[in-house]
């Protein structure tokens, strides 16, 4: 026997033994959750190279059978792991990715039932009957007498059939995917990537090993299959690399962030653009898989869509499907001029039942009532639909009790005196009814300490030095606060146990990135708004920033950086220049807003001086308070 027809299928096996590990060993990428699965199909394949290889170690004509049995069930079972892989990518792109799934989980799917349904019968077909012969071809290269398995005709259509279901189905769902309002370029390219390969491996394994062997009879046919396929699981492994878990930030950040279940209440004026607002809780909630109902004021009518449009959502696209309604608050509430509370209180309860079968993530829901106008002003008729009973809850709890609905009322208090403005805020907010978003009160609570208003703020990037045992971390709740207040998409970079974090982590319209030791790429952290970061890896943090820069590039952006300091104990001065350096660069939009910190008196003068000539604007605290060093002109 010629070596050189067994070298193929021995580098296969070592190529894809090495894949697997390389996997396995995988931190922090986009496919962690179906590794294990891809490590299965791999294993599967490398069984299939070593049936081929058996044919030509050990060559007769029951070596033959057996490889064509053992072969084909290795084929079946790396197509079930393909799928499992697939459903499990999409549940995780659509419930988000700190939630585990298990294949006990996904046992409730009927699309897994079928494909186990496929395994089972084609395993009986295989083991039970006979559906290959023996047959004897001479090896064109050395020209020996080889055993090899050609399969009947009937079980070769049946193992076509089955395989192109078994394969198609997952690389659909990967370029579907791909395409998902939600998914940046990044995942789609490595998703779309994940459909080709998968095909390939399907197509050069089914034509070389099944369909040429079988009516061509050449010996090394098989061989030539080994090799696409294995060329693909090196992009496939490949893939797994490059695209970290970073890529799971969606396209775009809402600054309004409502848990599952939570109602809140927002007050705002004309001086608020509430449209930018809503348009990002909108879109998030559709491209994460909700069903999102707006009821707006009558006035607003012919602003409203456009003002969508205007903010990216695709209101034609989504109105068409279902997934969003918009309707005046007269065509919703009244009936022959006056407030139809019970055909409400039905409209709205039907409405949630129409999307949980419809299969939707949640109800997410918008009324803006604004000053109540369509009731000539009387709130409180407004409010005993909104705390009746019926909903399913005792009164004054409000009207969301499950993590299904997510519920957002919108008031206008533009022209109210305070007074009124705090009953309304009792009656809807009191004892935990709804939480309060407040748009107006803290709109340059930061900027007017700098004798700035918030326009004048926006695009500054400041180095914020500080001494550590005064109560700074106060300034950077008032700079995070603005940006919440003006719809900004703030995020805050800091160490897990820092002064910054204790201060800033019951805010639910933050992002962070929790610098740690403990990682060594990035991690979901322990709540849907934290990921961690390895603290001394400047090149993620860039990435980092990159990514949540192209994620809010509809919009502004707030980021706190905690701090330069531990980035000069983690990776050294020069090193830390240079990061700032880039980050200078990657941050210079003009609806980008920057505070880095700095210890100043845990540096050498040289250190500082070295820092400070990257920034134009200067802030410094201590026990005199906050003080401007520098500041350009606005």
């Amino acid at each position: 026997m010629h070596a050189i027809l067994v070298l193929p299928g021995l580098a296969g096996l070592i190529t894809i033994g090495v894949l697997i590990v390389v996997t396995l060993r995988q931190k922090g990428s986009y496919f962690n959750d179906i590794k294990g699965y891809f490590a299965a199909s791999a294993l599967a394949f490398a069984v299939l190279i070593l049936m081929g290889l058996s044919l030509r170690l050990t060559p007769s004509e029951a070596t033959a059978l057996l490889v064509a049995r053992v072969g084909a069930s290795a084929c079946l079972v790396a197509c079930v792991a393909i799928g499992l892989s697939a459903l499990t990518l999409e549940k995780k792109l659509k419930f988000g990715f700190r939630k585990d799934f298990r294949a006990r989980e996904l046992l409730r799917e009927p699309l897994l039932l079928i494909y186990i349904g496929f395994l089972l019968v084609m395993l009986v077909l295989t083991w039970a009957l006979i559906p290959s012969q023996a047959k004897q071809l001479t090896s064109l290269i050395s020209g020996e007498i080889v055993y090899v398995p050609i399969f009947e005709s009937w079980y070769l259509i049946s193992l076509f059939l089955v395989l192109s279901f078994l394969i198609v189905y997952p690389c659909y769902t990967f370029l579907s995917m791909s395409r998902w309002g939600g998914v940046n370029e990044k995942a789609a390219e490595a998703l779309s990537g994940h459909a080709i390969c998968w095909f390939g491996i399907g197509f050069f394994t089914f034509f070389f090993n099944g369909f040429l062997r079988s009516f061509v009879g050449v010996v090394e046919l098989g061989e030539v299959g080994f090799v696409f396929s294995t060329v693909f699981l090196i992009v496939l492994v490949y893939l797994y690399r490059k695209t970290t878990i970073l890529e799971s930030l969606p396209k775009a950040y809402s600054p309004i962030h409502l848990r599952e279940g939570e109602v809140a209440v927002m007050l705002y004026t004309s001086a608020v653009d509430k449209m930018k607002a809503f348009s990002a809780f909108i879109r998030e909630g559709l491209e994460s898989g909700d069903m999102v109902n707006y009821l707006y004021p009558d006035e607003e009518g012919e602003t409203v869509r456009a003002k969508l449009k205007e903010y990216g959502i695709n209101v034609e696209k989504y109105e068409r499907n279902g997934a969003l309604r918009l309707r005046s608050l007269t065509d919703y509430y009244l009936r022959d001029g006056n407030f139809d509370k019970e055909g409400a209180i039905k409209k709205g309860l039907d409405e949630r039942a129409e999307a949980k079968r419809n299969g939707y993530k949640h109800f997410r829901e918008i009324n803006d009532v604004g000053n109540f106008s369509f009731l000539d002003g009387q709130w409180k008729i407004y409010l005993d639909y909104w705390d009746d009973p019926k909903w399913g809850a005792l009164p004054g709890v409000g009207i969301v009790y499950e993590p299904f609905i997510v519920e957002l009322t919108v008031f206008n208090v533009e022209g109210m005196d305070e007074g009124h403005v705090a009953d309304l805020v009792k009656a809807f907010c009191g004892e935990g009814r709804a939480r309060l978003i407040d748009l107006i009160e803290h709109t340059d609570t930061f900027s007017k300490t700098l004798g700035l208003d918030h326009k004048q703020l926006v695009g500054r990037k400041l180095l914020f030095e500080f001494d550590p045992v005064s109560s700074y971390e106060r300034v950077i709740q008032d700079f995070v606060t603005e940006a919440i207040a003006n719809m900004e998409t703030t995020i805050v970079f800091t160490p897990r146990a820092s002064p910054v974090h204790s201060a800033l982590n019951q805010e639910r319209n933050l992002r962070f990135f929790l610098f740690t030791q403990q990682v060594s790429a990035p991690t979901m952290g322990a709540s849907e708004t934290e990921m961690l970061l390895p603290a001394n890896n400047s090149s993620l943090i860039l990435d980092a920033f990159e990514k949540v820069l192209n994620a809010s590039a509809q919009g502004r952006l707030c980021l706190v950086f905690d701090s330069l300091s531990e980035l000069i104990r983690s990776i050294g001065l020069e090193k830390t220049y240079n990061f700032l350096r880039y980050a200078m660069e990657v941050l210079s939009s003009k609806s980008v807003t920057a505070l880095f910190l700095l210890t100043s008196s845990a540096h050498d003068p040289k250190a500082i001086s070295t820092l400070r000539r990257l920034f134009d604007e200067q802030l410094a605290f201590g026990e005199e308070g906050l003080r401007v060093v520098k500041l350009s002109k606005a």
